[in-house]
């Protein structure tokens, strides 16, 4: 029974359905906010921390080993956009590979950072949906989508576009956004994730 609830608490879940911060997370919180504030500066998005944790909360539930399809490590890389980062950002490849928690998380927080500074929006929150919609889908597609809806609001907005992906990965886009800002995000905010 002990060893159950262990398994329990290491996985993030209560025993009561809720999700929870994962032990490992507090292990990477630190590398996590200095990432953050080196990409972005000191006077950068008050939440970015809190956006960095929520996606490794959505891709991988900070797990470094994590492997789907087409996409590997902590922040889930495809192959394509880690051969890419690295060239944005030589430091990454110098520190080691996608599996080393540490580098999937500088490049994460220097995507994260690239996007922002490519997304217009009316408001800080909305600019974070065009930047999770973009690393999750890709730039080309968020640009599209932004096109067709002729606003540079997300929510009520881009969200209600779709400029040619299929259904479910459109879903999936909208899930991955919402997820993230208004799920996993408060969780991480009230845990200290700053």
């Amino acid at each position: 029974m002990r060893f159950f609830l262990f398994i329990i608490l290491l996985s993030g879940v209560s025993l009561f359905g809720q999700e929870r911060i994962p032990m490992k997370a507090k292990e990477y919180k630190t590398t996590l906010r200095n990432e953050y504030r080196r990409v972005f500066g000191l006077n950068g998005p008050q939440d970015a921390v809190t956006i960095g944790a929520s996606t490794i909360h959505q891709e991988s539930r900070w797990n470094p080993r994590a492997q789907s399809s087409h996409a590997m490590g902590l922040a889930q890389f495809v192959p394509s956009t880690w051969t890419w980062i690295q060239e944005i950002d030589r430091s990454i490849s110098t520190m080691g590979d996608v599996w080393n928690p540490y580098v999937s998380i500088r490049a994460m927080a220097r995507y994260h950072q690239w996007l922002w500074v490519r997304v217009r929006a009316r408001s800080e929150e909305d600019r974070w949906a065009g930047v999770l919609s973009s690393y999750n889908g890709g730039e080309l597609w968020y640009r599209r989508d932004r096109r067709l809806a002729n606003t540079d609001a997300w929510f009520d907005g881009i969200e209600k576009f779709n400029a040619g992906r299929s259904q479910a990965s459109i879903r999936e886009n909208r899930g991955y956004v919402y997820n993230i800002l208004k799920r996993w995000s408060p969780m991480y905010a009230s845990a200290g994730f700053k």
